[in-house]
């Protein structure tokens, strides 16, 4: 039996082909084109005013979470259920994922911290993190076409999930908090899991495409944070030796042995100056 099996590849448990899985995102388009319209515009807007609005971090963690769920709903829960029983357990996922980032929004402002975004953002990973982002919002679905697909059937964020995943990626890795990876689980589990059904539909430069993207903005996110001091260290810095400073210690015997030194020796007096020891 498991001779048999060694046989069988991923395309032979696959239920649809190649055409009619482009077409799901055809369907899904054409009924809920303007989420993904309104999605992208407030990302980018969100972005654009990170640095100088408090709430942009806040805010781009509920545009997550609000692209989430409406990505379950118009494609696991919509045309992809028809054709795959099985798109309820990613739907789900997805719907999993879009409460926890609701609870990182409510977490951060009920304790008053300051937006993930918002004067926080990762030094050594700020740009890369916003190229996945951009990356996400526009170059995968413009690569579709690079790929045979037509306008109508792209990939968008807040429509399509793997969009959507790597969007999330990338904000993510703007966020210097640890809980950061938790979030970012289930995004990578459904682009792998997307890449390998592209695979087995014969769909391979997607595919690889799609691996590729997915491992750079993994490897983005868990960039280390540069060390508090990293900057004075870095060109131009000032490295020249610095003199210690002495103890106190120190500081109290030297002041004191000054003061002897000018109270010892002659005093004046009433007649002049004196010796300040007498002959006895």
């Amino acid at each position: 039996m498991l001779a048999d099996l060694s046989t069988y590849s991923l395309r032979d448990f696959l239920l649809f082909d190649a055409a009619i899985y482009r077409d799901l995102f055809g369907q899904v388009n054409a009924g809920h084109w303007p989420l993904a319209a309104i999605g992208i515009a407030l990302a980018v807007a969100l972005l654009a005013v990170r640095r100088r609005a408090s709430f942009a971090g806040l805010g781009l963690f509920v545009l997550l979470a609000a692209a989430f769920a409406s990505a379950a709903v118009v494609f696991f829960f919509g045309p992809y259920e028809t054709i795959n029983w099985a798109s309820v357990y990613p739907g789900w996922a997805f719907v999993a994922e879009a409460v926890l980032f609701v609870q990182a929004a409510v977490a951060l402002a009920a304790f008053g911290r300051r937006a993930p975004m918002q004067a926080q953002l990762r030094p050594d990973g700020g740009w890369p993190a916003i190229a996945v982002v951009l990356y996400a919002l526009f170059g995968h679905p413009l690569a579709g076409l690079a790929f045979g697909r037509g306008p109508e059937a792209l990939e968008w964020f807040a429509l399509a999930p793997s969009p959507t995943a790597l969007a999330a990626l990338g904000l993510l890795a703007l966020w210097p908090s640890r809980w950061r990876f938790l979030l970012a689980v289930i995004p990578v589990a459904w682009l792998l899991l997307d890449a390998a059904t592209l695979g087995g539909l014969d769909m391979t430069g997607e595919s690889w495409l799609l691996l590729v993207s997915t491992i750079l903005s993994a490897g983005i996110l868990v960039m280390p944070k540069r060390k508090a001091g990293a900057a004075a260290t870095g060109p131009g810095a000032n490295t020249a030796p610095q003199p210690a400073a002495k103890p106190a210690s120190d500081r109290t015997t030297d002041r004191r042995g000054r003061q002897g030194r000018r109270g010892s020796g002659r005093r004046p007096t009433a007649a002049g100056l004196l010796p300040t020891d007498r002959v006895q």
